[in-house]
């Protein structure tokens, strides 16, 4: 059987709108190109085969892709007094 799944923004339709993935073989894949620190949906189904068509839609399985680390050492200075520009 070979699997299919839609991915986008919480909330997307995945009859019309979303990312197209292609399973095959053993189910699991790898979508790549994620934005760091984002929400996302994702939609699985399967080809049935055989003339049977497609089964509908399941999910969503919803995640957040893991924030970019920062950069070590950090070091925030607050010697200027501004806020906004603005002195305080």
């Amino acid at each position: 059987m070979k699997h299919f799944g839609k991915y986008g923004s919480p909330g997307f339709n995945p009859e019309t709108e979303g990312a197209s993935q292609s399973v095959t073989d053993n189910p699991t894949t790898t979508i790549n190109d994620l934005e760091p620190g984002t929400p996302y949906e994702v939609y699985v189904k399967g080809s049935c085969g055989n003339g049977n068509g497609d089964s509908a839609y399941a999910g969503p399985i919803n995640f957040i892709t893991p924030c970019v680390p920062a950069n070590l050492p950090f070091s925030e200075g607050f010697e200027d007094n501004m806020v906004d520009g603005a002195d305080l």
